[in-house]
């Protein structure tokens, strides 16, 4: 979003101070909503005087072009941190990641505390707590910055697009669902950060941002938990609780959270400073200091020498770089404070843990790189360093990535890659759409996944089916409800006329259905929704080439669909496909197991039974229950002693309830209606055949039928 210039101010008496000067990047200055959180970062963190934030100093403006002046912090952040410690094989000591974390907290706390001059309170949420957002200097101080995406109440026309800017794999499950958030969803962004630092993985990783999310979403840590190295007691439970699914769960404060890692250390006496915290990085970064400190070092004026006298030799470099009051030892002091023992191994880095190259920075970044100092009055939109000295926020980590790797301390890392912000990738092969369409008409109604193969599809479809039947006996209520029983994995193929719909299942849920039908294609859903305009499909259109030919990345670049909303148009084109079939009065069903599909697949929170009480309360046409139920009028209905499911996961009314108590085993349909309110006896049929279908109700001498048994 922006980039960031080293700058030096001059005063009197030969008085000068650095500064860092943040502009947005040319090819952002027009956009206004980027001018707009520019802005806005500037007038929230101004506020914030707090040795763990960034400081704000002004926010000016020269020839239309807005900057930012703030505090320069002489150092890296802690995604550069992550980076060199894996290029060098190293880890992170645990008391030191204590120790930023902590620091970490106290700079958020600051900022959620934080009041204006009347006393009112500010409300700020960070929203976008990650790797490159946390300052370390040389000097051992650890600093949060870029609230370029923070929420306050002092904002004031920030647009509701605005809901939903964070990096995918640092945001909360309320964030990525798009709910109304707060302090504690920047609590569990800090735990992420918390656990990435102790284990050296990515928590959260996926081939897209769609699959990122929906492993925030569910918020799925014990894996992940159970494969790092193993935490001292209590901090497993310190992780856990700051990375609950619920928000009611976790610390609910910042400040909440710092206290528990501070009784922690205090169990296990460990007691470290920003002193630790300097050496550790001075120790890791010590080729970019040396450089750094001879750039700025002045340089001697010429002198003629003397043809009789030869110039003395240089004296020989220094070995090591002073690092502290003392020099630096590698070896650990014998006055260290007791720690628990962390494990190493000797396991090298392979394909299947980190390199250096995988901890590449976004572009959001907020660590400050070298760039050629200048006064801040001469900081002009036309007059910038030029683009070899220039450094904007997206780290350059060289030959991080090559194979050759300094053998220091060994230890095991995880298979995850870290990747901190990747743009909205390929969500899924499912929304790639194919660049070879006869009208646009097609182009926009036709599925993510592209055109099928369609000799490959008749194969499959003529595979031997696992089960298969007819709609009209069978009815789709039943067929969903025992697959979902079953937990079953595969395909379930549904035609009535020249309608097809392959729903493929895993674990019982539905994860992708592939449709024929136009209408329940994506854009053309989008549009009859209302989720998007004509005029904002035609411009994504315009784009796709710009996005692979992704609708959904160019939907998303262009305002369009914010990245959260993509769960609930996804989810809300599944429910329709499947609804739809509820409506048929008869046709072919045929259940291929472990058929996986050639694209990619999610669960996308639809819950089974629920969808089916939807379809049996409001979908289905009554005459085609009434016809179900034809010649069974007068055969007793019997109540299962232990159905499958509890009646509670049907989400029952009062009155359905009172329903269903009414209903007595050995009662035939008829009688059971009899009894009923005439007023309510269409509700009451509804209600019948959505308990017959899930099976808590059967009825007297039902023959089998070809589903998985239960």
């Amino acid at each position: 979003m922006a980039e960031i210039y080293r700058a030096k101010t001059f005063g009197a008496a030969g008085f000068e101070k650095e500064f860092a000067i943040k502009l947005i990047l040319p090819s952002l200055v027009d956009d206004d909503e980027f001018v707009e959180m520019f802005i806005n970062e500037a007038k929230i963190a101004v506020s914030l005087y707090h040795t763990n934030v960034v400081q704000v100093f002004d926010l000016g403006e020269i020839d239309g072009q807005y900057y930012i002046a703030m505090e320069y912090v002489r150092g890296r952040d802690l995604l550069e941190v992550l980076a060199r410690c894996a290029e060098r094989n190293l880890k992170i000591p645990l008391d030191l990641v204590l120790f930023i974390t902590m620091e970490m907290l106290k700079g958020l706390s600051f900022a959620h505390r934080a009041t204006d001059p009347y006393g009112e309170p500010l409300s700020i949420i960070h929203r976008d707590v990650s790797p490159s957002n946390i300052m370390m200097s040389y000097t051992g101080d650890v600093k949060v910055g870029d609230f370029g995406v923070a929420k306050a109440a002092i904002q004031r026309t920030l647009t509701e697009s605005g809901t939903l800017k964070g990096k995918v794999g640092y945001m909360s499950p309320e964030q990525v669902m798009g709910e109304a958030i707060d302090a504690r969803s920047d609590v569990f962004a800090a735990g992420i950060v918390f656990f990435e630092a102790l284990s050296m993985s990515r928590l959260f990783v996926g081939d897209s941002d769609l699959e990122v999310m929906l492993q925030v979403r569910d918020a799925k840590i014990q894996g992940r938990l159970d494969a790092t190295d193993a935490l001292p007691s209590g901090l497993r439970e310190i992780v856990e609780r700051a990375l609950s699914k619920h928000r009611e769960e976790r610390y609910q404060t910042t400040g909440e959270f710092y206290q528990a890692l501070v009784d922690f250390c205090y169990r296990y006496s460990i007691k470290v400073t920003g002193s630790d915290l300097s050496n550790f990085m001075r120790r890791l970064f010590r080729e970019e200091i040396e450089l750094e400190k001879a750039r700025l070092s002045p340089r001697p004026e010429p002198r003629e020498k003397s043809a009789a006298v030869a110039a003395p030799a240089p004296p020989p470099p220094p070995e090591e770089f002073p690092m502290s009051e003392a020099q630096l030892d590698e070896a650990p002091s014998k006055h260290a404070p007791a720690r628990p023992a962390s494990k190493t191994h000797a396991n090298p880095i392979g394909s299947d843990f980190y390199d250096a190259a995988d901890f590449e920075s976004s572009a959001d970044s907020e660590s400050q790189r070298e760039a050629p100092s200048a006064p801040v009055p001469s900081v002009k939109a036309h007059d910038k360093p030029s683009p070899d000295t220039r450094q904007t926020e997206a780290h350059d980590l060289g030959d991080a990535g090559s194979d050759a790797i300094p053998g220091t301390i060994p230890f095991e890392l995880s298979s995850s890659v870290f990747h901190e912000d990747d743009s909205l990738e390929e969500i899924s092969p499912v929304f790639a759409q194919s660049a070879d369409f006869g009208s646009l008409d097609e182009l926009i109604t036709t599925e993510f996944e592209g055109k099928r193969n369609r000799p490959l599809f008749d194969r499959v479809r003529q595979a031997y089916a696992t089960y298969e039947g007819d709609l009209a006996e069978v009815p789709f209520a039943r067929i969903l409800a025992r697959l979902y029983q079953s937990s079953a994995t595969g395909r379930l193929l549904v035609r009535s006329g020249s309608v097809e719909k392959s729903i493929y299942m895993r674990g019982g849920e539905p994860i992708l259905v592939v449709t024929n039908k136009k209408s329940e294609r994506l854009g053309a859903f989008a549009l009859r929704a209302n989720r998007i305009s004509a005029d904002q499909l035609s411009e994504a259109l315009d784009r796709l080439d710009e996005w692979g030919g992704r609708l959904g990345d160019a939907l998303v670049a262009i305002g369009a669909v914010e990245a959260h909303e993509i769960f609930a148009l996804l989810s809300d084109q599944m429910r329709e496909k499947l609804l739809d079939v509820f409506t048929w009065p008869s046709g072919y069903y045929g259940y291929f197991e472990n058929q996986e599909p050639s694209t990619m697949g999610y669960p996308l929170g639809i819950d089974t039974y629920l969808t089916i009480a939807e379809a049996c309360r409001n979908v289905i046409p009554l005459e085609l229950i009434r016809r179900y139920y034809e010649g069974r009028e007068h055969v007793d209905i019997y109540k299962i002693s232990h159905p499958p499911i509890s009646v509670n996961r049907l989400k029952m009314t009062a009155r359905e309830l009172r329903i269903y108590t009414q209903i007595r085993s050995g009662t035939s349909l008829s009688k059971c209606l009899q009894m009923l309110d005439p007023a309510r006896l269409d509700m009451a049929l509804r209600l019948g055949y959505m308990l017959h279908q899930v099976e808590v109700l059967k009825f007297e001498n039902e023959g089998p039928i070809d589903l998985p048994s239960i």
